[in-house]
């Protein structure tokens, strides 16, 4: 029987920046830009820093089944593939992934709203 792991008390700690972070994103690739860095947050935290998680590693991307992407060397990584296989990480990806899907296929139906925040902001200069 194997082992399971859990980094629940680190999706915990990071999931009400992550809901901030993701309530004043204005566009949707502030969205994008918001997702990868918490990625690349909890999967250092989860591997180490010894061999850290680069940006070009995870990408939050609407048309993939999942949601999101990784890259090849992030996911030929054993301490990646024993992490997602013998822990909850994957669910807990997967909150964070739906988390920023539903911002942003808000924020792309609405993209006046977004432009308009913007053009508000820049006027009050």
């Amino acid at each position: 029987m194997t082992q399971q792991s859990s980094f629940s008390k680190l999706r915990n700690e990071k999931m009400h920046v992550f809901r901030d972070k993701m309530h004043k994103a204005e566009s949707t690739e502030d969205v994008k830009k918001f997702y990868a860095d918490m990625m690349l947050s909890i999967f250092n935290s989860v591997l180490g820093r010894d061999d850290p998680v680069r940006v070009e590693d995870v990408a939050l991307n609407p048309a993939a089944e999942e949601g999101y992407v990784f890259s090849d060397s992030l996911q030929e990584r054993p301490l990646f593939q024993t992490a997602w296989n013998e822990s909850d990480l994957p669910y807990i990806v997967q909150d964070f992934t739906q988390m920023a899907l539903n911002r942003y296929t808000h924020l792309q139906k609405n993209p006046e709203k977004t432009r308009s925040k913007i053009h508000h902001t820049d006027s009050k200069r």
